[in-house]
């Protein structure tokens, strides 16, 4: 009856363990009655203890391999990965659902241009989330999102709308809440998605919506860096540049006694810098060819940030280095086309670096106003 029930409650890696637990009492108590029988329930062990070995192998693998794609470190791995592979592909449809979960990312992480293991996983966690837990739900969905997002630095544009549905699907089921407050990351992350999809009113809901579930710690700012984003897709330097002000000293002052810790992640500094840097290319063209530009120091402060940095993976700075030089490239064309020069030849050539670059943050932007400066 134990057994029983916890098999039919949500599972991760705890109620695996809980169920392997159960099935060695009646291994043993089969071994005491009758030790030759056939009835002895040892491979009903074996399974149960197969699945949670396999289950938490693959959770610590794919964390770590997750882990070196944001952060510049290497982890050693015991097992071969072609061998675990080996072992569960052939039999994938027979095992539970877990571990399907598991294989599936551990596919995921291996190959970052394959997308059946994505649309695999995807398929399973919206037909049975009933069956997991919140932990192996968070898990998940954020592997999914982490692909989107190497999909779209890639160029693969079409993974927006993947990313936007992912959001809408999680986010009813407080998926990306930790404790009682949503991560402040995923919230940042939802908006800017929806507004790469022109889906501006679905970002301005999210905004509204989400900024109550967010860490005291987090506001004003991160909702502030929101609606910098939110304006600044809708051509409102004005009021981009005024909701950036709330979010510079959490970012720009780290160094002092009032930095937060919120200040110290990379990432809101890297999107505070981006946003910078777009917003000046925009709205301040009564500077160019003048050593008043704001945009070269923006450019030169992001270089200088990426290079301090150390504990950011290579695969990121490439994105953001590659948005910077592409940005630069694209800024000395518009200084040059303010003196009515043909600068067409050049600009396709932007157009095709923009498009074979691939780690690239911000691609979208880029090649709006690189098409805009052809018209």
């Amino acid at each position: 009856n134990q057994l029983k029930k916890q098999k039919e409650l949500p599972a991760n890696s705890r109620h695996l363990l809980n169920t392997y637990l159960i099935t060695e009492p009646l291994l043993y108590y089969d071994l005491m009655k009758n030790n030759h029988s056939k009835d002895v329930r040892l491979q009903f062990v074996l399974d149960a203890f197969g699945e949670y070995v396999l289950v938490n192998i693959l959770r610590l693998y794919n964390s770590a391999l997750s882990r070196e794609m944001v952060i510049n470190v290497q982890h050693n791995y015991l097992l071969d990965k072609q061998w675990l592979n080996a072992i569960i592909a052939p039999r994938i449809e027979t095992v539970s659902p877990l571990l399907k979960v598991q294989f599936w990312l551990f596919g995921l992480l291996n190959d970052s241009n394959d997308d059946s293991n994505f649309q695999r996983l995807k398929q399973l966690l919206v037909e049975q989330q009933d069956r997991f837990t919140q932990d192996v739900l968070r898990d998940a969905y954020t592997h999914l999102l982490n692909f989107c997002s190497r999909q779209i630095r890639q160029g693969n544009l079409a993974y927006l709308a993947e990313k936007h549905q992912i959001y809408k699907n999680g986010l009813p089921q407080k998926v990306w809440n930790a404790g009682m407050y949503l991560a402040g990351h995923h919230y940042i992350l939802m908006v800017q998605n929806a507004l790469d999809l022109e889906a501006y009113i679905e970002a301005n809901k999210f905004i509204d919506a989400y900024q109550k579930e967010l860490n005291p710690k987090y506001l004003p700012a991160l909702p502030k860096l929101a609606c910098a984003y939110y304006y600044f897709y809708q051509k409102a330097y004005k009021l981009t540049a005024e909701n950036l002000v709330f979010v510079e000293e959490a970012v720009e002052k780290k160094n002092t006694k009032k930095a937060t810790k919120q200040s110290k992640d990379f990432f809101y500094i890297l999107y505070y810098k981006t946003l910078h840097i777009m917003l000046h290319f925009e709205c301040n063209d009564a500077l160019i060819n003048t050593s008043r530009h704001p945009l070269p120091y923006a450019l030169d402060a992001l270089r200088s940030y990426l290079s301090r940095d150390k504990k950011m993976a290579s695969r990121i700075k490439k994105s953001y280095r590659h948005f910077r030089q592409l940005t630069e490239r694209l800024f000395r064309i518009k200084e040059q086309l303010s003196f009515k020069k043909d600068k067409t030849h050049q600009i396709k050539r932007l157009i095709l670096d923009i498009e074979k670059t691939d780690l690239l943050v911000e691609r979208r932007w880029l090649m709006q106003q690189s098409v805009g400066m052809l018209a």
